[in-house]
Protein backbone atom coordinates (compact mmCIF):
# COMPACT_ATOMS: atom_id res chain seq x y z
CA UNK A 1 0.00 0.00 0.00
CA UNK A 2 1.31 3.43 -0.62
CA UNK A 3 1.16 6.13 1.99
CA UNK A 4 -0.75 9.02 1.82
CA UNK A 5 2.61 11.38 1.07
CA UNK A 6 3.64 9.13 -1.88
CA UNK A 7 0.03 8.74 -3.57
CA UNK A 8 -0.59 12.44 -3.26
CA UNK A 9 2.58 13.85 -5.27
CA UNK A 10 2.66 10.39 -7.56
CA UNK A 11 -0.47 11.98 -8.65
CA UNK A 12 0.35 15.60 -8.94
CA UNK A 13 2.99 14.24 -11.48
CA UNK A 14 1.69 11.17 -13.32
CA UNK A 15 -2.55 11.69 -12.96
CA UNK A 16 -2.50 14.45 -15.73
CA UNK A 17 -0.74 12.38 -18.43
CA UNK A 18 -2.13 9.22 -17.30
CA UNK A 19 -5.53 10.20 -18.00
CA UNK A 20 -5.05 12.22 -20.94
CA UNK A 21 -3.61 8.97 -22.67
CA UNK A 22 -6.34 6.54 -20.82
CA UNK A 23 -9.22 8.44 -20.09
CA UNK A 24 -8.82 7.40 -16.14
CA UNK A 25 -6.06 6.79 -13.09
CA UNK A 26 -5.86 3.69 -11.25
CA UNK A 27 -8.63 2.82 -8.94
CA UNK A 28 -8.19 3.44 -5.49
CA UNK A 29 -4.97 6.10 -6.29
CA UNK A 30 -6.33 9.10 -7.05
CA UNK A 31 -6.12 11.40 -3.87
CA UNK A 32 -8.68 12.95 -2.46
CA UNK A 33 -9.44 16.46 -1.20
CA UNK A 34 -8.35 15.61 2.54
CA UNK A 35 -4.97 13.77 1.38
CA UNK A 36 -3.60 17.06 -0.07
CA UNK A 37 -4.67 18.83 3.52
CA UNK A 38 -3.05 15.75 5.26
CA UNK A 39 0.07 16.40 2.96
CA UNK A 40 0.17 20.07 2.70
CA UNK A 41 -1.91 21.67 5.69
CA UNK A 42 -5.41 23.16 5.03
CA UNK A 43 -4.19 26.19 3.04
CA UNK A 44 -1.73 25.21 0.68
CA UNK A 45 -3.17 21.64 0.76
CA UNK A 46 -6.22 23.03 -0.50
CA UNK A 47 -4.84 25.58 -3.52
CA UNK A 48 -2.82 22.41 -4.58
CA UNK A 49 -6.08 20.12 -4.76
CA UNK A 50 -7.87 22.79 -6.91
CA UNK A 51 -5.49 23.24 -9.05
CA UNK A 52 -5.45 18.89 -9.29
CA UNK A 53 -8.88 19.27 -9.92
CA UNK A 54 -8.35 21.59 -13.08
CA UNK A 55 -5.48 19.33 -14.59
CA UNK A 56 -7.32 16.34 -14.48
CA UNK A 57 -10.05 17.70 -15.65
CA UNK A 58 -8.69 19.47 -18.73
CA UNK A 59 -6.77 15.75 -19.15
CA UNK A 60 -10.03 14.03 -19.04
CA UNK A 61 -11.68 16.28 -21.56
CA UNK A 62 -8.45 15.75 -23.73
CA UNK A 63 -8.70 12.39 -23.73
CA UNK A 64 -12.51 12.48 -24.78
CA UNK A 65 -11.69 14.97 -27.64
CA UNK A 66 -8.16 13.48 -28.61
CA UNK A 67 -9.65 10.86 -31.46
CA UNK A 68 -13.00 13.22 -32.40
CA UNK A 69 -12.71 14.98 -35.91
CA UNK A 70 -12.63 18.64 -35.64
CA UNK A 71 -16.33 18.83 -36.65
CA UNK A 72 -17.17 17.38 -33.73
CA UNK A 73 -14.84 19.20 -30.99
CA UNK A 74 -16.75 22.40 -32.38
CA UNK A 75 -20.15 21.05 -32.75
CA UNK A 76 -19.08 19.88 -28.81
CA UNK A 77 -17.78 23.03 -27.85
CA UNK A 78 -20.78 24.93 -29.26
CA UNK A 79 -23.34 22.30 -27.28
CA UNK A 80 -21.36 23.25 -24.08
CA UNK A 81 -21.28 26.91 -24.15
CA UNK A 82 -22.42 28.31 -21.10
CA UNK A 83 -25.55 30.91 -21.76
CA UNK A 84 -27.50 33.76 -19.93
CA UNK A 85 -27.40 32.31 -15.90
CA UNK A 86 -25.63 29.54 -16.31
CA UNK A 87 -24.06 28.42 -12.79
CA UNK A 88 -20.18 29.15 -12.31
CA UNK A 89 -19.69 25.03 -12.45
CA UNK A 90 -21.11 25.01 -15.98
CA UNK A 91 -19.01 27.78 -17.08
CA UNK A 92 -15.70 26.26 -15.66
CA UNK A 93 -16.42 23.38 -17.24
CA UNK A 94 -16.82 24.56 -20.29
CA UNK A 95 -13.36 26.38 -19.87
CA UNK A 96 -12.03 23.23 -19.06
CA UNK A 97 -13.41 21.76 -22.26
CA UNK A 98 -12.45 24.45 -24.47
CA UNK A 99 -8.51 24.58 -23.20
CA UNK A 100 -8.02 21.03 -23.98
CA UNK A 101 -10.02 21.72 -27.51
CA UNK A 102 -7.04 24.80 -27.80
CA UNK A 103 -4.23 22.07 -27.05
CA UNK A 104 -5.59 19.13 -29.32
CA UNK A 105 -5.62 21.41 -32.53
CA UNK A 106 -2.38 22.86 -32.12
CA UNK A 107 -0.81 19.56 -31.51
CA UNK A 108 -2.78 18.50 -35.13
CA UNK A 109 -1.52 21.61 -36.54
CA UNK A 110 2.14 21.22 -35.41
CA UNK A 111 2.44 17.67 -36.66
CA UNK A 112 -0.08 16.38 -38.30
CA UNK A 113 1.02 13.41 -39.67
CA UNK A 114 2.72 12.32 -36.61
CA UNK A 115 -0.71 13.06 -34.74
CA UNK A 116 -2.93 10.80 -36.72
CA UNK A 117 0.01 8.09 -36.43
CA UNK A 118 -0.31 8.02 -32.74
CA UNK A 119 -3.82 8.00 -32.95
CA UNK A 120 -3.86 4.93 -35.28
CA UNK A 121 -0.90 3.05 -34.25
CA UNK A 122 -1.99 -0.49 -35.54
CA UNK A 123 -2.60 0.94 -39.17
CA UNK A 124 -0.47 4.17 -39.36
CA UNK A 125 3.07 3.35 -41.58
CA UNK A 126 6.10 3.24 -39.92
CA UNK A 127 7.79 5.95 -41.58
CA UNK A 128 11.37 4.83 -40.52
CA UNK A 129 11.24 1.98 -42.48
CA UNK A 130 9.51 3.59 -45.47
CA UNK A 131 12.57 3.28 -47.82
CA UNK A 132 11.04 2.48 -51.68
CA UNK A 133 8.83 4.47 -53.84
CA UNK A 134 5.96 2.23 -53.50
CA UNK A 135 6.03 2.37 -49.68
CA UNK A 136 6.35 6.33 -50.05
CA UNK A 137 3.55 6.07 -52.01
CA UNK A 138 1.34 4.11 -49.66
CA UNK A 139 2.47 5.90 -46.60
CA UNK A 140 1.45 9.22 -47.91
CA UNK A 141 -2.34 7.82 -49.27
CA UNK A 142 -2.30 6.79 -45.71
CA UNK A 143 -1.45 9.97 -44.21
CA UNK A 144 -4.16 12.28 -45.97
CA UNK A 145 -6.90 9.52 -45.92
CA UNK A 146 -6.37 9.73 -42.21
CA UNK A 147 -5.82 13.61 -42.07
CA UNK A 148 -9.10 13.90 -44.28
CA UNK A 149 -11.18 11.56 -42.07
CA UNK A 150 -10.61 13.64 -39.02
CA UNK A 151 -11.01 17.16 -40.75
CA UNK A 152 -7.92 18.50 -40.05
CA UNK A 153 -7.38 22.34 -40.99
CA UNK A 154 -4.06 21.92 -41.45
CA UNK A 155 -2.70 18.89 -43.56
CA UNK A 156 1.06 17.99 -44.57
CA UNK A 157 2.48 15.22 -46.53
CA UNK A 158 5.10 14.14 -44.08
CA UNK A 159 6.16 13.94 -40.57
CA UNK A 160 8.09 16.53 -39.81
CA UNK A 161 11.04 14.15 -38.69
CA UNK A 162 10.85 12.00 -41.92
CA UNK A 163 10.86 15.60 -43.77
CA UNK A 164 13.92 16.45 -42.13
CA UNK A 165 16.00 13.31 -42.47
CA UNK A 166 14.91 13.53 -46.33
CA UNK A 167 16.14 17.32 -46.32
CA UNK A 168 19.70 16.20 -43.96
CA UNK A 169 19.66 14.02 -47.34
CA UNK A 170 19.58 16.30 -49.87
CA UNK A 171 22.31 18.89 -48.75
CA UNK A 172 24.24 15.81 -47.81
CA UNK A 173 28.16 16.79 -49.42
CA UNK A 174 29.53 13.14 -48.81
CA UNK A 175 26.87 12.29 -51.56
CA UNK A 176 27.21 13.12 -55.30
CA UNK A 177 24.68 15.29 -55.93
CA UNK A 178 22.72 12.96 -58.79
CA UNK A 179 22.67 10.49 -56.42
CA UNK A 180 20.51 12.93 -53.69
CA UNK A 181 18.18 14.38 -56.88
CA UNK A 182 17.53 11.12 -58.52
CA UNK A 183 16.69 9.84 -54.80
CA UNK A 184 14.10 12.72 -53.76
CA UNK A 185 12.75 12.80 -56.92
CA UNK A 186 11.65 8.99 -57.63
CA UNK A 187 10.09 9.39 -53.82
CA UNK A 188 8.30 12.43 -55.33
CA UNK A 189 7.48 11.20 -58.67
CA UNK A 190 5.76 7.95 -56.84
CA UNK A 191 2.86 10.19 -55.81
CA UNK A 192 0.58 10.86 -58.19
CA UNK A 193 -1.30 13.95 -57.11
CA UNK A 194 0.14 17.23 -57.73
CA UNK A 195 -0.77 18.97 -55.37
CA UNK A 196 0.59 16.51 -52.95
CA UNK A 197 4.46 16.86 -54.71
CA UNK A 198 4.42 20.21 -54.30
CA UNK A 199 3.42 20.01 -50.99
CA UNK A 200 5.93 17.48 -50.08
CA UNK A 201 8.47 19.92 -51.70
CA UNK A 202 7.51 22.36 -49.65
CA UNK A 203 7.64 20.86 -46.45
CA UNK A 204 11.32 19.67 -47.56
CA UNK A 205 12.42 23.01 -48.52
CA UNK A 206 11.56 24.49 -45.30
CA UNK A 207 14.00 21.72 -43.62
CA UNK A 208 16.61 22.17 -46.25
CA UNK A 209 16.58 25.89 -46.00
CA UNK A 210 16.29 26.09 -42.05
CA UNK A 211 19.82 23.31 -42.15
CA UNK A 212 21.18 25.40 -44.47
CA UNK A 213 21.43 28.66 -43.04
CA UNK A 214 22.49 27.23 -39.57
CA UNK A 215 25.35 25.18 -41.10
CA UNK A 216 25.90 29.04 -43.08
CA UNK A 217 26.06 30.50 -39.45
CA UNK A 218 29.06 28.38 -38.67
CA UNK A 219 31.32 29.34 -41.64
CA UNK A 220 32.51 32.86 -41.30
CA UNK A 221 33.42 33.02 -45.42
CA UNK A 222 29.38 33.19 -46.46
CA UNK A 223 28.65 36.16 -47.01
CA UNK A 224 24.48 37.14 -46.65
CA UNK A 225 24.32 37.68 -50.01
CA UNK A 226 25.84 34.47 -51.01
CA UNK A 227 24.07 33.28 -48.27
CA UNK A 228 20.59 34.28 -50.02
CA UNK A 229 21.50 32.80 -53.36
CA UNK A 230 22.47 29.29 -52.18
CA UNK A 231 19.20 29.52 -50.51
CA UNK A 232 17.33 30.91 -53.25
CA UNK A 233 18.88 27.84 -55.87
CA UNK A 234 17.82 25.62 -53.03
CA UNK A 235 13.99 26.39 -53.07
CA UNK A 236 14.14 26.86 -56.72
CA UNK A 237 15.49 23.72 -57.30
CA UNK A 238 12.96 21.66 -54.81
CA UNK A 239 10.25 23.97 -56.33
CA UNK A 240 10.96 22.23 -59.53
CA UNK A 241 11.37 18.69 -58.62
CA UNK A 242 7.91 19.26 -56.81
CA UNK A 243 6.44 20.73 -60.01
CA UNK A 244 8.28 18.48 -62.47
CA UNK A 245 9.70 15.34 -60.73
CA UNK A 246 9.81 12.78 -63.99
CA UNK A 247 11.74 15.96 -65.60
CA UNK A 248 13.91 16.16 -62.27
CA UNK A 249 14.89 12.11 -62.07
CA UNK A 250 15.54 11.86 -65.99
CA UNK A 251 18.02 15.00 -65.46
CA UNK A 252 20.24 12.69 -63.28
CA UNK A 253 20.48 10.07 -66.34
CA UNK A 254 23.45 9.29 -68.22
CA UNK A 255 22.80 10.70 -71.94
CA UNK A 256 22.69 6.81 -73.32
CA UNK A 257 19.80 6.52 -70.72
CA UNK A 258 18.18 9.46 -71.31
CA UNK A 259 18.10 8.92 -75.44
CA UNK A 260 16.71 5.89 -74.91
CA UNK A 261 13.90 7.28 -72.27
CA UNK A 262 13.29 10.30 -74.78
CA UNK A 263 12.24 7.68 -77.80
CA UNK A 264 9.68 5.66 -75.57
CA UNK A 265 8.14 8.79 -74.12
CA UNK A 266 7.63 10.43 -77.64
CA UNK A 267 6.02 7.32 -78.57
CA UNK A 268 3.42 7.23 -75.80
CA UNK A 269 2.61 11.09 -76.93
CA UNK A 270 1.75 10.25 -80.11
CA UNK A 271 0.48 7.23 -79.38
CA UNK A 272 -2.04 9.65 -76.75
CA UNK A 273 -2.66 11.59 -80.01
CA UNK A 274 -3.66 9.15 -82.43
CA UNK A 275 -6.37 7.15 -79.97
CA UNK A 276 -7.33 10.61 -78.44
CA UNK A 277 -5.91 9.67 -74.85
CA UNK A 278 -7.13 6.22 -75.74
CA UNK A 279 -3.59 4.14 -75.98
CA UNK A 280 -3.47 3.36 -72.21
CA UNK A 281 -6.27 1.82 -72.28
CA UNK A 282 -5.38 -0.42 -75.51
CA UNK A 283 -2.04 -1.35 -74.05
CA UNK A 284 -3.60 -2.00 -70.49
CA UNK A 285 -5.73 -4.51 -72.74
CA UNK A 286 -2.80 -6.27 -75.19
CA UNK A 287 -0.63 -6.63 -71.32
CA UNK A 288 -0.11 -9.71 -70.32
CA UNK A 289 -1.57 -9.54 -66.48
CA UNK A 290 0.90 -9.75 -63.51
CA UNK A 291 -0.18 -12.15 -60.64
CA UNK A 292 -3.00 -10.73 -58.88
CA UNK A 293 -3.10 -7.00 -61.69
CA UNK A 294 -6.36 -6.20 -62.79
CA UNK A 295 -6.97 -4.21 -65.94
CA UNK A 296 -8.08 -1.12 -63.97
CA UNK A 297 -4.53 -1.53 -62.20
CA UNK A 298 -2.49 -2.28 -65.35
CA UNK A 299 -4.36 1.23 -67.29
CA UNK A 300 -3.65 2.77 -64.11
CA UNK A 301 0.26 2.22 -64.32
CA UNK A 302 0.43 3.34 -68.45
CA UNK A 303 -2.07 6.56 -67.52
CA UNK A 304 0.79 7.27 -64.88
CA UNK A 305 3.72 6.39 -67.26
CA UNK A 306 2.58 8.96 -69.92
CA UNK A 307 1.93 11.31 -67.54
CA UNK A 308 5.50 11.24 -66.77
CA UNK A 309 6.68 11.07 -70.56
CA UNK A 310 4.23 14.20 -71.13
CA UNK A 311 6.25 15.69 -67.94
CA UNK A 312 9.98 14.75 -69.10
CA UNK A 313 8.97 15.61 -73.11
CA UNK A 314 7.54 19.08 -72.27
CA UNK A 315 7.37 20.86 -75.23
CA UNK A 316 8.42 18.00 -77.43
CA UNK A 317 5.86 15.81 -75.77
CA UNK A 318 3.20 18.54 -76.93
CA UNK A 319 4.71 18.36 -80.87
CA UNK A 320 4.71 14.49 -80.77
CA UNK A 321 0.98 14.27 -79.31
CA UNK A 322 -0.33 17.17 -81.98
CA UNK A 323 1.49 14.99 -84.33
CA UNK A 324 -0.63 11.85 -83.20
CA UNK A 325 -3.66 13.67 -83.54
CA UNK A 326 -3.44 15.01 -87.03
CA UNK A 327 -3.60 11.01 -87.98
CA UNK A 328 -6.97 9.16 -87.88
CA UNK A 329 -7.61 7.95 -84.81
CA UNK A 330 -8.07 4.84 -83.74
CA UNK A 331 -7.35 3.51 -87.14
CA UNK A 332 -3.73 4.97 -87.22
CA UNK A 333 -2.99 3.42 -83.89
CA UNK A 334 -4.06 -0.10 -85.29
CA UNK A 335 -1.71 0.87 -88.35
CA UNK A 336 1.30 1.91 -86.56
CA UNK A 337 1.13 -1.47 -84.32
CA UNK A 338 0.27 -3.26 -87.92
CA UNK A 339 3.48 -2.05 -89.09
CA UNK A 340 5.53 -2.90 -86.36
CA UNK A 341 4.15 -6.18 -86.53
CA UNK A 342 5.34 -6.50 -90.19
CA UNK A 343 8.66 -5.38 -89.25
CA UNK A 344 9.73 -7.92 -86.47
CA UNK A 345 9.42 -5.35 -83.95
CA UNK A 346 5.80 -5.56 -82.71
CA UNK A 347 3.90 -7.24 -79.53
CA UNK A 348 6.20 -10.03 -79.16
CA UNK A 349 4.31 -12.91 -77.48
CA UNK A 350 5.90 -13.18 -73.70
CA UNK A 351 7.68 -10.63 -72.14
CA UNK A 352 5.60 -7.94 -71.68
CA UNK A 353 6.44 -6.69 -74.75
CA UNK A 354 2.80 -5.91 -75.66
CA UNK A 355 2.39 -3.29 -73.76
CA UNK A 356 5.74 -0.99 -73.40
CA UNK A 357 7.95 -2.30 -75.56
CA UNK A 358 5.53 -1.97 -78.56
CA UNK A 359 4.58 1.43 -77.59
CA UNK A 360 8.16 2.49 -77.06
CA UNK A 361 8.90 0.96 -80.53
CA UNK A 362 6.68 2.96 -82.20
CA UNK A 363 8.37 5.92 -80.32
CA UNK A 364 11.28 5.54 -81.45
CA UNK A 365 10.36 5.27 -85.06
CA UNK A 366 7.96 8.12 -85.02
CA UNK A 367 11.14 10.15 -83.23
CA UNK A 368 13.24 8.79 -86.19
CA UNK A 369 10.87 9.81 -88.56
CA UNK A 370 10.64 13.39 -87.39
CA UNK A 371 14.14 13.61 -86.84
CA UNK A 372 14.84 12.44 -90.30
CA UNK A 373 12.19 14.98 -92.08
CA UNK A 374 12.49 18.18 -89.92
CA UNK A 375 15.80 18.89 -90.31
CA UNK A 376 15.70 22.72 -89.31
CA UNK A 377 13.41 22.03 -86.42
CA UNK A 378 14.64 25.29 -84.05
CA UNK A 379 15.97 23.57 -80.78
CA UNK A 380 13.97 25.93 -78.88
CA UNK A 381 11.19 23.37 -80.05
CA UNK A 382 12.80 20.87 -77.59
CA UNK A 383 13.61 20.38 -73.57
CA UNK A 384 17.39 20.29 -73.55
CA UNK A 385 17.71 16.89 -72.93
CA UNK A 386 15.27 16.12 -75.90
CA UNK A 387 17.39 18.30 -78.49
CA UNK A 388 17.29 16.87 -81.77
CA UNK A 389 21.20 16.30 -81.44
CA UNK A 390 20.01 13.66 -78.37
CA UNK A 391 17.57 12.25 -80.44
CA UNK A 392 19.03 12.04 -84.07
CA UNK A 393 22.70 10.98 -83.46
CA UNK A 394 22.33 7.62 -81.68
CA UNK A 395 18.91 6.52 -83.11
CA UNK A 396 21.12 3.44 -84.68
CA UNK A 397 21.74 2.41 -81.68
CA UNK A 398 18.59 2.48 -80.03
CA UNK A 399 15.73 1.92 -82.79
CA UNK A 400 14.82 -1.76 -83.01
CA UNK A 401 16.27 -3.56 -86.23
CA UNK A 402 14.57 -1.89 -89.56
CA UNK A 403 13.48 1.15 -87.71
CA UNK A 404 15.80 3.35 -89.31
CA UNK A 405 14.46 2.10 -92.49
CA UNK A 406 10.81 2.51 -91.94
CA UNK A 407 11.33 5.79 -90.75
CA UNK A 408 14.11 6.55 -94.42
CA UNK A 409 11.37 5.10 -96.52
CA UNK A 410 8.28 7.14 -95.54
Amino acid sequence: MIGANARVMLAEQNAPAVIAVTGKYPEGEKPTAQDFVNVYGADEGSNRFEHFRITTSAAKAYSDMHAASNQAIHAELLHSRPGPGSSLEVSERYEVKAGAAQLIIAARNADPVAYVGNLFPGDAPDWSKVKTPQEFQAAINWAGAAQQQLGFNKRLPLPWDFADRKAAEYIDPSKPFNQRLAELSSLVLAVRDPGARRAISKQIALLVEARWRARAAQDPSITPELLEAQVGVLKKGLDWVGEHPAQAQYSTMSWLRQAGVAFGDIGRTVAKGATAGGADSLVAKLTPSQAGESYEQRRAREQAETEDAEDRAGSAGWAAEALGAGLSGYGAAQGLFGLLGRAGIGAAEGGGLAGLGTRTAVGAATAAHTAGHTPTTPMKAFPRAYSPARLGVPASMFLPRGSARLAAAS
